[in-house]
């Protein structure tokens, strides 16, 4: 019995010491593909070209239908995900950043507006309801690393469920596919 327990730990001491490989950004996105069971073949994803420290890595990725040569900014969110006409997105600012304490100390004092320790401030986002995701939606236009890793801080902290392209980041509440939105799968 002892002997099976030795080869137990020993088998789970070599796995353990496994880390995920982040998607690595020298292969061309449209080669990328995410591993998957012998069953399933290999999806191809877009990913982030340039990868910044703190940078979430995706568990997953997956085809989508979002197609990011239309999104060239904030504006263009609520058409790519199939939001409706009829109604229009509710604008969110951008996540403040950090301010510098008031240099006279009688000076009103003033609550410092909230800050994203992990990386930048997200950029501003969009909530529509997602034809794509059948839920509502939120959207932020990501068109540098920086703002990709501000809009993953935030929607990782406000969202249950985030995907993600290359130049968009989306959070939902509702369904953990997201519908068929696809992308960057990140938790």
């Amino acid at each position: 019995m002892s002997a099976l327990s030795a080869l137990s730990v020993m088998s789970l001491s070599a796995c353990a010491d496994k880390e995920p490989q982040p998607l690595t950004s020298s292969t061309p996105a449209a080669a990328v593909t995410s591993p998957g069971p012998q069953t399933q073949p290999p999806v191809t994803a877009s990913v982030t070209a340039t990868a910044l420290p703190g940078m979430p890595v995706p568990v997953s990725a997956g085809s989508s239908p979002v197609d990011p040569a239309t999104i060239r900014s904030i504006d263009d969110l609520p058409k790519a995900f199939g939001c409706p006409t009829t109604v229009a997105p509710i604008r969110i600012p951008a996540t403040p950043t950090a301010t510098a304490a008031p240099a006279d100390p009688s000076a009103a004092v003033t609550p410092a507006p909230p800050t994203s320790p992990a990386g930048p401030p997200a950029p501003d986002a969009v909530v529509c309801t997602s034809g794509l995701a059948k839920e509502a939606l939120y959207l932020w236009y990501t068109p540098t690393p920086e703002a990709k890793l501000g809009a993953l801080t935030v929607a990782l902290k406000r969202a249950k469920y985030v995907h993600g392209g290359p130049n968009w980041v989306a959070g939902g509440m509702v369904d953990p596919k997201m519908g068929t939105v696809g992308g960057e799968v990140y938790r």
